[in-house]
């Protein structure tokens, strides 16, 4: 039985994935105004190798949602026709998900500074988005989906993310519950294990 927080978590991976198909959608018709299909795709993967090198989950979706479409372009189909299933549908078993456990931690450090710019600019980017509803409660929402994204990204070997990227994902959990439970206060969970810097350490 799934329990509320890994619920949580699923949910908020799809939503991310969601919302990575529609903006990758309207990026590729907005370009294929402009473009053959192959320029087209080749923008679209230029753009997907960009957001490969970020530690932000819904940018690493959003490369890998890119890739796809640039790809249904070369085969003459619509880009991500499938939906958000295509990420879904993407291999990503316990051994392949070991192995890039294996690739972050041989490199392990707490990425401190790394990971609170990444929250300064996940903030950021969530406050502009929020902009018009005004709500502290949104934004406290909105960061702790984006911790259980990561939570979720970090050794996922679907995305293109490097390791000292995804340890950087990692590493920003805690701090996005700790803005969150700032922005305003949250009932402790699951999640709050990642708060503990000695248990994330002991995962090597």
């Amino acid at each position: 039985m799934m329990t509320n927080e890994a619920g949580a978590g699923r949910a908020a991976l799809g939503a991310a994935v969601i919302e990575a198909v529609r903006h990758v959608r309207w990026e590729a018709a907005e370009l294929l105004t402009r473009h053959a299909p192959a320029s087209a795709s080749s923008l679209l993967r230029a753009r997907a190798s960009e957001l490969a090198a970020s530690a932000a989950g819904r940018d690493q979706i959003g490369s890998v949602a890119l890739e796809r479409a640039a790809e249904d372009l070369d085969r003459g189909r619509p880009p991500l026709g499938e939906g958000a299933t295509f990420y879904f549908d993407l291999p990503a078993g316990p051994g392949r998900r070991l192995e890039v456990q294996r690739g972050v931690f041989a490199q392990f450090r707490l990425m401190e500074p790394e990971a609170d710019a990444l929250v300064a600019t996940l903030e950021a980017e969530i406050g502009k988005d929020l902009e018009q509803a005004g709500e502290a409660a949104s934004l406290a929402d909105r960061m702790l989906d984006q911790a259980r994204v990561h939570k979720l990204l970090w050794d996922d070997p679907r995305i293109p993310a490097g390791s000292a990227a995804r340890l950087t994902m990692l590493c920003s959990v805690p701090r996005l519950v700790d803005r969150a439970r700032e922005v305003r206060p949250i009932k402790p969970g699951p999640i709050a294990w990642f708060r503990n810097r000695r248990a994330v350490a002991g995962m090597r």
